[in-house]
């Protein structure tokens, strides 16, 4: 119900300092890409606007961005906490925004879900490319389309021939830094140059260069790679932990004030207007009961009106006219006191005796 979402809003902004037009925003993107009940809504959208603030990002950011991940991984919504602290974990461990990731991680999302990757797995490929040299954008592409050549059932069967355990046995895909270790200590062990190419080619085909670039970074640095991995098993509070930081400055204490002023107007106007729609109808009573009238009492009372408004402007003009000449009258005598006793003064003993 209306009733519900308006509920749900005030009670999320007397908590978090995120303006309730984002926060209504925010709640329309909820509530059309998920199946969440409202009981569910209020805990959901307290925790989306906490990462607004600590992502230093608007609600509709935050909100379009974390349900996307939830979707593709099929993250049920009472984790929702946990796709907010990977999220974290990775501007902790990545070299980029907040804004950067959430907006380019759409780019990956749908390779790495497809190839049975977890959502920590492709966390820490974007922190170990980023770190790199890569934009979020530009990891995002390059991990994206080196999953699409991975598993590519050409390729599967080639890296099986070399002994590369590419599928689980329920057919699944194993995790991605296994693969890659598997390469870098097998068929790409210390190669480099023209035989590294050769190899390359041999498995993957000429590929992309996107994709390129992420076996090329990857392969030579494994261990760093499973190390970025590794990191995203330890995610649990980074949400939180970036917005007790951000809760304590000034600029967000003031926008949590504003929350309240907002509330308190809504909460005014809320009982206003009950007592505006009255006036209201009994205004539209007044206008249906002069149109029932006779034309010519219609008339009259026109004109009487007219009159009224006439002698009522006339008899202000006449007091304003009143006014002035009254205070011009004490101004005189105010000048003239002032001048009798100086011409007084000026006669000397003469003049202070009269």
């Amino acid at each position: 119900k209306v009733d519900d979402l308006k509920t749900i809003s005030r009670n999320v902004a007397e908590q978090v300092p995120v303006p309730i037009k984002e926060i209504n925003e925010g709640m329309y993107d909820l509530f059309s890409t998920m199946d969440v009940s409202a009981k569910d809504a209020e805990s959901l959208m307290t925790q989306l606007a906490k990462a607004t603030v600590a992502g230093q990002t608007d609600m509709r950011t935050a909100t379009r961005g974390t349900v996307a991940i939830m979707n593709a991984f099929d993250v049920p919504a009472e984790k929702m906490n946990e796709v907010l602290d990977f999220q974290f974990q990775l501007v902790r461990k990545g070299a980029g925004t907040y804004q950067d990731f959430t907006t380019s991680l759409g780019l990956s999302l749908p390779a790495f879900a497809a190839a049975d990757q977890q959502v920590d797995t492709l966390g820490g490929t974007l922190a170990f490319l980023t770190r790199n040299g890569l934009s979020a954008s530009r990891a995002s592409t390059s991990a994206a389309r080196a999953m699409e050549m991975m598993i590519k059932p050409d390729v599967i069967d080639r890296l099986k021939a070399m002994g590369i355990e590419v599928e689980k046995s329920d057919g699944s895909f194993q995790d991605l830094g296994y693969i890659m270790t598997q390469l870098s200590e097998g068929p790409f062990k210390d190669l480099a140059g023209p035989e590294y190419t050769e190899m390359f080619k041999s498995i993957f085909g000429q590929g992309s260069i996107q994709g390129r670039r992420f076996y090329d970074l990857v392969l030579k640095n494994t261990d760093e790679y499973n190390q970025r991995l590794d990191e995203f098993a330890e995610k649990a509070g980074a949400m939180e932990g970036a917005y007790d930081i951000m809760f304590a400055e000034g600029a967000i204490q003031s926008e949590l004030l504003r929350n309240q002023f907002d509330l308190l107007k809504i909460e005014l106007g809320s009982h206003l207007v009950p007592a505006f729609m009255k006036l209201l109808e009994k205004g539209f009573e007044v206008i249906e009961w002069f149109k029932g009238l006779d034309p010519e009492l219609k008339e009259a009372i026109i004109k009487w009106t007219a009159i009224s408004s006439a002698i009522l402007i006339a008899g202000g003009s006449l007091l304003f006219l009143t006014g002035m000449m009254i205070l011009f009258g004490v101004a005189f005598q105010l000048v003239w006191s002032l001048m009798a006793k100086r011409m007084l003064f000026a006669l000397g003993p003469i003049g202070i005796l009269l």
